[in-house]
């Protein structure tokens, strides 16, 4: 978080934080651009899998794609503002099963 409490670092600018990732000694090599993506941690999960030798087959796992793939992610193909409204709306399906 940028800041926890606004008593206590009330000086301190809210800035724009970026996320970093690295995996070291992957089991599969990137088959297109690996940096300046936009991803959501939906992503991470299909990645982290693919890194570890499983084979994702598609290159995608719910809502999640691959980074290692050449495959867009949903906010790549949406834009991240649209994907996440989408993932905001109410869904009668959600509360009956998982709520």
């Amino acid at each position: 978080h940028p800041r926890m409490d606004t008593c206590l670092v009330s000086e301190v600018d809210n800035y724009d934080r970026t996320v970093y990732n690295c995996f070291i000694n992957s089991a599969v090599e990137p088959v297109s651009k690996t940096y300046e993506r936009v991803f959501t941690s939906l992503d991470i999960f299909p990645t982290v899998l693919e890194s570890m030798g499983f084979d994702v087959v598609g290159d995608r796992l719910g809502l999640g794609t691959s980074m290692f793939s050449h495959v867009p992610t949903l906010a790549e193909e949406m834009g991240f503002e649209e994907f996440n409204g989408e993932l905001q709306k109410y869904s009668e399906y959600y509360i009956d099963n998982f709520s």
